[in-house]
């Protein structure tokens, strides 16, 4: 029975370099194609001649930095809420509210600027409460909320300049 066996293999192994050698010799003897590729002379540009190019000055609002620093903390939070990181998820929403409480506490706001970010930091909070319990699902949820809050000042200083 082994005496068939490897009798078997050898016929297998014979046929599949037979073919492998085929297919090698099939592919040497083939000669190189030339392809020749026409185009219409009037394609040949993308732009017309006489283009002129357009340089355009972008009209971006005043960069609030205590914003953009608390959204970046909160961000920062939301990673290492997703890796169970306690401590360094509660540094970082220290001063992402540190950053959020001086924004708030700038005279340049409105009433409604400051009712966003108290919001936002009411979520901070409810976010450090959270995570001391450890209950991440929640945390990561109420500090989307507080980024959703964050962006939505930005964008409202956005619109407004």
């Amino acid at each position: 029975m082994g005496r068939r066996r490897s009798r078997a293999t050898l016929a297998v192994g014979k046929a599949t370099a037979f073919i492998v050698g085929a297919l090698l010799l099939s592919s040497c003897s083939s000669r190189p194609s030339r392809e020749v590729v026409t185009t219409e002379l009037g394609r040949q540009r993308a732009l017309p001649a006489d283009a002129q190019p357009v340089a355009l000055a972008p009209r971006l609002p005043a960069r609030d930095a205590e914003v953009e620093a608390a959204g970046d903390r909160v961000a920062e939070a939301i990673t290492h809420v997703k890796h169970r990181r306690g401590a360094a998820a509660l540094r970082a929403l220290g001063q992402a509210r540190a950053g959020a409480g001086g924004a708030m506490s700038s005279p340049a706001r409105d009433e409604r600027n400051r009712k966003i970010l108290a919001a936002a930091i009411a979520e901070i909070e409810a976010a450090e409460g959270a995570i001391r319990r450890g209950s991440w699902a929640e945390a990561t949820a109420q500090l989307a909320a507080a980024d959703r809050g964050l962006d939505s000042l930005d964008l409202l200083q956005k619109l407004v300049d």
